[in-house]
């Protein structure tokens, strides 16, 4: 459930400085973090050392 909840911050949070500050060809970033967290994590849970 807590990842749910991350990814749908995360697409808000993408909506919200897209829409308010027209910055769509640099809010991408938004999304290569949240895909670095998730590998992060992910590695993480299955005993990686990062």
């Amino acid at each position: 459930m807590k990842q749910w909840i991350i990814a749908i911050s995360v697409a808000v949070m993408y909506l919200i400085v897209s829409f308010t500050f027209h910055l769509w060809t640099w809010s991408w970033v938004i999304w290569v973090l949240y895909a670095g967290y998730r590998l992060l994590e992910n590695k993480m849970n299955q005993g990686g050392v990062v």
